[in-house]
């Protein structure tokens, strides 16, 4: 999630705040009995209608951001912002005794600010973004870095590393993804870039990350791209984009097919597969590549103290809608159904299949 993301959760929810100021808080007691057990924390599975993602549990009336599942499915990653005056960072639930426990902060992100995790498909390295002190101790810094931490033999996560340069810069980096070969794909507002903030590549080549390289037109644009999820095989790009021109509704989800030659083909808009007028952003897969999750502001209930009586309106202001955004998920055969139409309308022949993790 880029700057420009966070400031829209900072002037949204200020204005959530003024509205519900005078709404008295919710009661500890009140609070629903955190019981859930199964996949994808015992929620029911959505078909090719986007749907919200454990409403009142992971997605609540804070603000909720990119998501992620360990590979075998046991823990799920979550990025909070509680709202004005409180840093975002990211929690955690895992399976115990066959229930999801209550979320709260990895021991190895507590008492500093996180964001955007992305975790290796053998679930070894966990990635993510902050902006913690590059020296134990020392005063945050000014940008956000990519940072990862390794599985240990005892299946606990050690301690975090700052790959330093070339991959982080003295700008803000962030988002990162990974290919099954450990090619690394990012957003970063370095300088060179084409606009405020890019998509850059770099590979991954005897225990060290390259020189990033921008990975330009048709891609980039004078605007802003970012939020990228790359396939494993690199065969689609899924990203959040300012700089493309809408197709069918406001989605800022873009997609991005190779062609015949390996180059990126024209992104293709996806607001026509997610029925919304949304800001959509934080693409991930599900594990097994069932399910495509992504984070959005599509969901705000109506808040007019005119219209509503106060107990519904407070009822409705400790639920999912209250922040700026939340988790959604979907079907992911909708971005098959993406690159099918993306080749028949453009009559152009295709690439590579597309790959998602635990797809044949």
């Amino acid at each position: 999630m880029s700057r420009f993301l966070l400031r829209g959760l900072l002037s949204l929810s200020l204005v959530v705040l003024v509205a519900g100021c005078a709404l008295e808080p919710e009661p500890q007691t009140a609070r629903p009995e955190w019981d859930l057990a199964g996949q994808y924390l015992g929620q029911e599975p959505p078909g090719t209608e986007v749907e919200l993602f454990a409403p009142g549990y992971i997605s609540t009336a804070m603000s909720e951001a990119n998501s992620v599942f360990t590979p075998d499915g046991s823990e799920f990653f979550f990025a909070v912002w509680p709202g004005p005056g409180h840093d975002i960072t990211v929690f955690s639930t895992h399976l115990e005794d066959e229930r999801w426990t209550v979320p709260e902060v990895p021991e190895f992100l507590r008492g500093v600010s996180a964001i955007d995790v992305a975790i290796t498909s053998d679930g070894q390295r966990f990635f993510f973004c902050s902006n913690r002190s590059r020296t134990p101790g020392g005063p945050t810094e000014d940008n956000f870095d990519i940072w990862y931490v390794d599985r240990q033999p005892n299946g606990q996560w050690g301690e975090p590393v700052n790959p330093g340069p070339p991959l982080n810069s003295d700008r803000h980096d962030y988002y990162p993804t990974v290919t099954l070969d450990g090619t690394m794909y990012f957003h970063s507002s370095r300088d060179g870039g084409l606009g405020g903030r890019d998509i850059y590549r770099s590979e991954w080549v005897e225990g060290r990350y390259q020189e990033p390289e921008n990975v330009g037109a048709p891609i980039n644009t004078t605007s802003h791209e970012g939020d990228v999820l790359v396939a494993p095989d690199e065969s689609f790009l899924i990203f959040n984009s300012r700089g493309h021109e809408s197709v069918e509704g406001d989605s800022s989800l873009w997609i991005s097919f190779r062609g015949e030659d390996g180059a990126w083909l024209p992104p293709h808009n996806m607001g026509r597969y997610m029925a919304g007028d949304p800001t959509d952003y934080c693409p991930m897969p599900s594990p097994d590549g069932r399910y495509f999750f992504f984070s959005s502001n599509r969901f705000h209930p109506d808040r007019s103290s005119m219209d509503l009586d106060y107990p519904t309106l407070r009822e409705i202001n400790r639920g999912p809608g209250g922040g700026f955004s939340d988790v959604y998920w979907v079907e992911a055969s909708i971005i098959e159904e993406a690159r099918r139409q993306f080749f028949d309308s453009n009559q152009v022949p295709a690439g590579k299949r597309l790959s998602l993790p635990g797809s044949s």
